[in-house]
C-alpha cells in the first residue's frame, strides 16, 4: 500500500509555512485548528470575489443578486 508521501511534488511543496514566518505557526487552543478564524475568513472572501468574476465571465447567474420570491 502506497502512502500519500509518495505523491508529493517536493519541488513545488509549500507546506504550512508558505510565504510566512516559520516561527509563526498557529494552533487554536480550543479547536486545534491550524488557521486563524479571521485569516481564513479573509481568504474565503477573496475566493468568493474571484468566483463571482468567473461566473460573470461564464454568464452564470449570480444567485446573491437575485431576490427570492415572496410568499
Amino acid at each position: 500500500m502506497d502512502s500519500d508521501v509518495d505523491d508529493i511534488d517536493f519541488q513545488n511543496f509549500k507546506g504550512i509555512y508558505f510565504n510566512d514566518d516559520p516561527n509563526r505557526k498557529y494552533t487554536d487552543p480550543e479547536t486545534g485548528a491550524h488557521f486563524e478564524y479571521f485569516d481564513f475568513f479573509k481568504r474565503l472572501a477573496k475566493l468568493k470575489e474571484l468566483r463571482r468574476k468567473i461566473d460573470k465571465e461564464l454568464g452564470i447567474l449570480d444567485t446573491e443578486s437575485v431576490e427570492s420570491p415572496k410568499t
